[in-house]
């Protein structure tokens, strides 16, 4: 015990030591600068002095600054271009601006959200407290204030009319903010999943009723196609609608005529060649504008069958390949012969399979059973 109790007096003296030697050595050093500094020129002392001052303020105004930064900066990785020069900078407090690259400077206060522009139009939809409005992208002008207008949702201009909802109705404005066409539709969010959300297309813009069907309506607002249908699409090529009705497929023309009823099970413009794809009942074959059959016989997707042999020594099983491929059709499968390049069987099977080289063994669909079927396409009893 009285070992510890002289090591613990030892380092207290040395401590105290220590820290003698080093107010002596900072007493010195006072006196060294401070005489140092009464031989110094007034105006240089003075120059020191403001130098000081200057940074150690530079030092102070950096932590307002950081902590302004650090909760209402800017994600500069976030930025989004809306024009040549115009760009939308999200900020950490979750608001947006509009920033103009050219003039160096922010044209918008901060809002909730921005719209992307709409081709040709430089009026796009801002929100604000959960109120929409319009503003002009290359100035930041306030166009349609969101604050004096009650909608609860707004769609971009398109040919001249903007949709927008008010008390859950969707009517149409222009520019003015004049209504055009009252506020008596209702929304649905299935417009919107299929990039259609109520915007004039050739004069015309699909809307939906109270139980979700889709129709078109004019610059009148009237029904210009009955909603009758589960999806409307805007126009494709040529200005072709696709339309939806109980999971089948059918198409528009640029009149709004029926080009073909909602019987198929896809229906799409062939973009290179022009005409139509059209699937149904297992089959998959092109059609020209005309309606006239240019390819017969078409398929998503093929791969070579192949069946089972036993190998030379008696015990593995070998594969061979046969003159049949499965092809594929809306993730359904048929038998084709690869050589012919003609199908044996429309593509209705869930699976294929060969299991000789003379039969196949398939599985229907929303079956689960197999059924044999010969190469010419005879179902063989097992």
């Amino acid at each position: 015990m009285k070992r510890l109790t002289k090591i613990f007096q030892a380092l207290i003296g040395a401590a105290v030591l220590i820290a003698t030697v080093l107010i002596a050595a900072g007493r010195s050093a006072l006196r060294i600068i401070k005489n140092r500094w009464k031989k110094r020129p007034r105006w240089a002392r003075r120059t020191i002095t403001a130098a000081i001052i200057i940074i150690a303020a530079w030092y102070v105004m950096k932590i307002p600054v950081g902590i302004y930064d650090h909760y209402f900066g800017r994600f500069e990785w976030c930025d989004r271009r809306l024009a040549s020069d115009i760009f939308v900078h999200e900020m950490k407090d979750y608001s947006i601006r509009l920033y103009d690259r050219q003039r160096d400077k922010y044209t918008t206060p901060r809002l909730d959200w921005i719209s992307e522009a709409a081709k040709g139009d430089s009026l796009i939809v801002y929100s604000r407290r959960c109120k929409r409005g319009f503003i002009n992208m290359n100035t930041g002008e306030i166009i349609i204030n969101a604050k004096e207008n009650n909608y609860q949702k707004a769609w971009v201009f398109s040919e001249g009319l903007a949709a927008v909802m008010q008390n859950n109705k969707i009517g149409f404005i222009n520019a003015n903010n004049e209504i055009v066409i009252p506020f008596e539709f209702d929304y649905s969010y299935t417009l919107e999943e299929h990039q259609n959300g109520y915007l004039f297309h050739n004069g015309y813009c699909a809307m939906t009723t109270a139980d979700g069907k889709i129709g078109l309506i004019d610059k009148n607002g009237e029904w210009a196609v009955e909603p009758i249908y589960d999806q409307l699409w805007a126009p494709q090529e040529r200005g072709y609608r696709v339309v939806i009705k109980e999971d089948k497929y059918g198409l528009l023309g640029p009149e709004l005529q029926m080009i073909y009823q909602p019987v198929y099970d896809y229906v799409g413009n062939h973009s290179q060649e022009g005409g139509f794809i059209l699937m149904k009942d297992g089959r998959m074959w092109q059609e020209d504008y005309e309606g006239n059959i240019v390819h017969p016989f078409m398929h998503e997707w093929s791969d070579i069958l192949r069946y089972p042999a036993e190998a030379d020594d008696g015990y593995s099983t070998e594969y061979h390949m046969s003159d049949y491929s499965k092809y594929q059709i809306s993730q359904r499968y048929g038998i084709l012969n690869r050589h012919t390049g003609k199908p044996l069987t429309p593509a209705i099977y869930e699976s294929i399979d060969m299991i000789s080289p003379t039969i196949f063994e398939v599985r229907p669909a929303n079956n689960y059973g197999l059924l044999l079927i010969d190469i010419n396409g005879n179902a063989v009893k097992g």
